[in-house]
């Protein structure tokens, strides 16, 4: 975001699957972060799709093995605060 090259220290894999790498990175200087996912393709070309976030790497990881949220979840919390 503030144009601060990544370094690698503040870089890690979440996932690798196939050709597949899921990454977050966090810049040290204006504390932004993103998740990308590189595919490699063939003929050596790569492809890369990043989404900004404001969660940490820890909070991905947590997030990976929470429990997922179901409908009835929702509704639930929605009657509760009706």
């Amino acid at each position: 975001m503030c144009g601060v090259a990544y370094e690698p220290a503040y870089i890690g894999v979440l996932q690798q699957q196939g050709n597949v790498t899921v990454v977050h990175a966090e810049c040290p200087r204006c504390q932004s972060a993103a998740i990308l996912a590189i595919m490699a393709g063939m003929l050596g070309m790569v492809t890369t799709m990043g989404m900004l976030t404001d969660m940490t790497r820890d909070d991905v990881e947590r997030f990976k093995t929470a429990e997922t949220i179901t409908t009835d979840d929702v509704l639930a919390l929605h009657t509760a605060l009706d």
